[in-house]
């Protein structure tokens, strides 16, 4: 008697067919997932990515956090890919909020990859950066690196699934999902300046960063933004204000830790789960 083992992974195959009849695959991720994110890097680089917009993770620390795909080599876009690139899969991008990272997402990843009717149709994708930036600019990242990634698999614009890509966002991240929906025009730079950016003397690199951070097209359509917990939301406020009130407060101002007078309550308590927030057309 002889028999042979193959080899499937969780993305490529739901059934297999035996001796003329198809078999479902079973499969669950939820211990190597959690073994991957045992006292990984990533971790470090939440508080890190706050406090240092420079801050980052060498890529044999990211292949280690996250799962190897395409754009596992190019951490500069900031957009990782959990299995390799399928054509025909709608693309979901998760967007960390404050002084968080894509590790966050771990418990949704894990249920949405054993969910067969999600895993047919759609892929994951995680987009991390540093929370201390200036919210102009992680957008533009964000949006550079989502242009750049669907150019680099799909340059001959072959892959419909692409140009439907639904973006979901929590806390800081829910501002930057808008973000990519937002047709601007010169509204943002109208409100800097009242000098066109091409008549400033500028270096390139600077002319193209200010266009990229404050002159917005949609990148995909307003019916693919979810937005989850935004600031101003009560929703985790307690936790932020925790981590930013002896960085952010005005000069004078008592540090926190019971130092000055008790904070007024704005609006009604925290909730202990985010509230998902109905899409914004625009």
């Amino acid at each position: 008697m002889r028999g042979a083992l193959s080899l499937y992974t969780s993305d490529a195959a739901s059934s297999v067919t035996i001796a003329g009849i198809e078999v479902p695959l079973e499969y669950e991720p939820t211990a190597a997932l959690a073994f991957t994110l045992e006292g990984a890097p990533i971790w470090d680089f939440e508080l890190a990515g706050f406090f240092s917009g420079a801050f980052g993770l060498g890529a044999r620390d990211l292949r280690r956090t996250i799962a190897p795909g395409p754009q596992s080599e190019r951490p500069q876009d900031g957009i990782f890919l959990m299995a390799p690139y399928r054509p025909g899969k709608i693309p979901v991008v998760l967007v960390h909020g404050t002084a968080s990272s894509p590790a966050r997402w771990a418990e949704l990843v894990n249920e949405l990859q054993i969910d067969p009717r999600i895993a047919a149709r759609y892929q994951l994708w995680l987009f991390r950066y540093n929370t201390g930036n200036p919210i102009a600019y992680s957008g533009a990242l964000l949006r550079q690196g989502l242009l750049r990634t669907v150019q680099q698999l799909d340059p001959e614009g072959k892959d419909p699934a692409l140009r439907q890509m639904v973006v979901i966002g929590h806390s800081q991240g829910g501002l930057l999902t808008k973000r990519m929906v937002v047709n601007s025009g010169t509204k943002f730079w109208d409100n800097v300046s009242r000098v066109p950016v091409e008549e400033l003397d500028l270096k390139a690199e600077t002319r193209d960063l200010l266009r990229g951070s404050l002159f917005l097209a949609p990148v995909c359509p307003p019916r693919d933004l979810r937005r989850h917990a935004p600031p101003g939301d009560p929703s985790g406020r307690e936790r932020h204000r925790r981590v930013a009130d002896p960085l952010h407060r005005a000069p004078g101002e008592p540090r926190g830790g019971g130092n000055g007078p008790p904070r007024p309550q704005q609006g009604p308590a925290p909730h202990a789960v985010p509230r998902p927030v109905a899409p914004e057309r625009r």
